[in-house]
């Protein structure tokens, strides 16, 4: 038996109006669809909040229990059922989590337009339930096909960018999750001065004290504090900065090393080859080398 045309179905498309320009239409970058996915999950989190740099999206979807995130001068608070979205070559890594008890689904991908997901950028948001749904149906598609065919791979990359879309329109809908620093208790706005003082002043060399004058606070006791909360010390966030932010200015600009290394802080070009080798573990030269042979690799900056 032949199912039957809904009514409502064929008045819609009655309503739709011819096109005024029949060469302008809805530009794939709306759909932003991403490629080169992978998948993983993490149900217990590392005791030290490293912080990665990398040249991959990164989407982290909360499922099970709750975590503080540093991402640039972004600190928020993901609950069970939150997502966020980290763009390559940005600052990030866990400061408060549970012991135990956790689930976190990583989706991490590439878009040859990271312009079309500008949105997301350091926003924590709440998954829907279509979006949720999405992201179920991606994980038993990605579990379940030990040798992904091209059917396999158009779906799951088609799924995940209806999830990202679905983050955009809540995203423009609604009021994204606050972060540290942004309608948050003191301590907390203290922090997030910090990271935005750091962030917007990332080409000059600064140190702890000049950090300490902007929110009026000794060096020593804002150390004390930023360490406490984020289990990382204040001035190895300021070195990790400057170097995921050269990383990037190496893999992505035809700067010369010299203006990469004023750019991000540095006192010289021997002090910014120094921790770059000893940090990442290869010259600033080399990993230039590198990244023009590879499409990249994830780097780990450690503590």
């Amino acid at each position: 038996m032949e199912e039957s045309i809904p009514e409502e179905f064929k008045r819609t498309v009655a309503s739709l109006q011819s096109p005024v320009d029949v060469f302008s239409g809805v530009d794939a970058r709306v759909l932003g669809v991403p490629e080169n996915l992978l998948m993983f999950s993490r149900n217990e989190l590392p005791t030290k909040a490293d912080i990665h740099v990398h040249h991959r999206f990164v989407l982290m979807v909360n499922l099970q229990g709750k975590s503080s995130l540093v991402v640039d001068d972004f600190f928020p608070m993901l609950k069970e059922g939150d997502a966020l979205l980290v763009f390559p070559y940005q600052y990030h890594g866990f400061s408060e989590f549970p012991a135990s008890n956790i689930l976190w689904l990583f989706i991490t991908f590439e878009m040859k337009d990271p312009e079309a997901l500008v949105h997301l950028r350091n926003t924590a948001l709440p998954l829907n339930s279509d979006a949720l749904e999405q992201v179920q149906r991606m994980s038993e598609l990605y579990v379940s096909s030990s040798k992904p065919g091209d059917e396999f791979a158009r779906e799951l990359l088609l799924r995940l960018g209806l999830v990202l879309n679905e983050m955009i329109c809540t995203q423009l809908r609604e009021e994204p999750l606050v972060g540290l620093g942004r309608g948050a208790p003191a301590k907390s706005e203290l922090i997030g001065r910090v990271g935005r003082y750091l962030v917007e002043n990332i080409q000059r060399h600064i140190d702890i004290a000049d950090v300490a004058c902007q929110v009026s606070m000794s060096p020593s006791h804002l150390r004390n504090v930023f360490k406490k909360r984020f289990g990382i010390s204040l001035g190895r966030y300021m070195r990790n900065m400057r170097l995921i932010r050269a990383a990037r200015l190496i893999a992505t600009s035809e700067m010369k090393l010299t203006e990469i290394s004023e750019a991000c802080g540095f006192e010289s070009l021997y002090s910014f080859s120094r921790t770059f080798k000893n940090q990442i573990g290869m010259a600033p030269s080399k990993y230039r080398m590198m990244m023009k042979d590879t499409s990249g690799w994830p780097l780990q900056v450690e503590r």
